[in-house]
C-alpha cells in the first residue's frame, strides 16, 4: 500500500453532478425514515460508472494489496467506508454509517476482489471515539491510500510479509494504543499465502535487480525508489532502502533514509561504484583467475574464445549473491563464485 495523490485524476463533471444528485435523494429518503425501514436501495451503476477514473488514479492495481487487476482479475468498487453497517472493533454496528458516501468520489477504491471480501469488511470501519459524517474528523483505524502515508506504518520484508511499523508512543496514543497498521493488515488479510508468495518473488527481483544497477551508479536506482507504475511498489521501496544500508559503505555520518520516496544523501562522495578485482575458481572453462583492474575501465579487451563473457558471467553471478543462485540455480551445479568490489562509495 503507497500514498497515492487523489487529485491526479478528476472524473467528469457529468458523474460528479449525478453522483450528488443520487446522494441528494437518498438524504431524502433518509429524511423521510425509509433507512431505517430498509427500504432505500443503492444504485450500482452510479458508482460503477467512476471505475475507469479508478484504473487510471491506482494504475490498474488493488489500492490496497498493489495486486495487478489488469493482469489477474476485474477489480471491484470498493467503497472505503461501508454504505451502511459500520461495524467497530468492539462488534458494535452503527446502521445509517455512511450512506451519504455512497456515490461520493473521495470515498470510492478500486480493490481486488479478495481485499474486498477479505475485510469482514462487508461493513467493517473501526474508528477511535465517535463516528462523524466528515471524514476529516474521525481517527480511523484503516490506513487510507490516499489520506494516510501507509509506509509510516507497515514495513515490507524480503520474505513477502508485512508488518506494522513501529510507531512513536505520541502516534499510539492518537489511536488510543492500537495500531492502524496492525488493523489494516488483518482486515485486508494483507498476509494471504498466495500474496506473500507473489511479493516474496518481487523481492527477489529486487536485490538481483539493486546489485545490477550498483554497476551504473545511483540514477537507475532513483529510478526504482521513484517507479509507482508496478506491482507491489512499497514492497520495491522497501527492499532497496534495506539493500542500500548494506550496500553503501558510510562515511562520516550515517546516511538518513526518509519514508517518503527518495534516500537523502547525507556526508557520502558521489563517486560511481567500481571493481577493481575479480577472482574465480572453477566456473566455465577457468580453473583460476585473478584480475586487476585500473580504475575506471568501462572496455573489456580479449582475443575470441579467451573467456571474457565467463568472467563478466562470474561477476554478474557473484553480484547476485550465493543466496539467490541458490534457489535459482537450474542445472544443479555449484558454482564457487568470489568478486572482491572495491570502493563502493557513491551517493543516492
Amino acid at each position: 500500500m503507497i500514498l497515492v495523490d487523489r487529485a491526479r485524476v478528476v472524473p467528469p463533471q457529468r458523474l460528479l453532478q449525478q453522483a450528488a444528485n443520487a446522494t441528494r435523494e437518498l438524504q431524502q429518503a433518509y429524511d423521510r425514515g425509509e433507512f431505517r425501514e430498509r427500504r432505500i436501495t443503492f444504485d450500482r451503476r452510479i458508482y460503477i460508472d467512476f471505475k475507469p477514473y479508478l484504473e487510471d488514479l491506482f494504475r490498474g492495481k488493488c489500492a490496497f494489496c498493489e495486486s495487478d487487476l489488469q493482469a489477474g482479475g476485474w477489480g471491484d468498487v470498493e467503497h472505503f467506508r461501508p454504505k451502511g453497517q459500520a461495524t467497530s472493533v468492539d462488534g458494535k454496528v452503527d446502521v445509517d454509517h455512511y450512506f451519504w458516501l455512497a456515490y461520493d468520489w473521495n470515498n470510492l477504491y478500486l480493490s481486488c476482489q479478495l481485499c474486498n471480501m477479505s475485510r469482514g469488511k462487508s461493513g467493517s470501519f473501526p474508528v477511535i471515539g465517535n463516528r462523524s459524517r466528515l471524514p476529516a474528523e474521525e481517527t480511523a483505524l484503516l490506513l487510507d491510500p490516499c489520506r494516510d502515508q501507509p509506509e509510516r506504518h507497515l514495513v515490507f520484508r524480503g520474505d513477502g510479509r508485512v508488518e506494522p511499523r513501529q510507531l512513536s508512543e505520541e502516534l499510539l496514543n492518537r489511536y488510543a494504543g492500537l495500531h492502524p497498521g496492525e488493523v489494516t493488515i488483518r482486515l485486508f488479510n494483507l498476509n494471504r499465502r498466495a500474496l506473500v508468495t507473489r511479493r516474496r518473488e518481487k523481492a527477489e527481483w529486487v536485490v538481483a535487480e539493486v546489485r545490477l544497477l550498483l554497476m551504473t551508479g545511483p540514477e537507475k536506482i532513483r529510478e526504482l525508489l521513484s517507479d509507482d507504475t508496478g506491482e507491489f511498489v512499497a514492497l520495491q521501496r522497501d527492499i532497496i532502502r534495506e539493500q542500500a544500508k548494506h550496500l553503501i559503505r558510510e562515511v562520516g555520518q550515517p546516511g538518513t533514509f526518509e519514508r517518503a520516496t527518495v534516500v537523502v544523501p547525507v556526508s557520502i562522495p558521489c563517486e560511481p561504484i567500481g571493481i577493481t578485482r575479480v577472482q574465480i575458481n572453477n566456473f566455465r572453462a577457468i580453473e583460476h583467475v585473478d584480475v586487476e583492474f585500473q580504475k575506471p575501465w568501462k572496455v573489456f579487451l580479449g582475443e575470441n574464445a579467451t573467456g571474457k563473457s565467463s568472467i563478466l558471467q562470474a561477476i554478474a553471478f557473484a553480484l547476485m549473491g550465493e543466496e539467490y543462485l541458490a534457489r535459482h540455480n537450474r542445472n544443479g551445479r555449484s558454482h564457487r563464485l568470489r568478486a572482491l568490489l572495491c570502493d563502493w562509495t557513491w551517493r543516492l
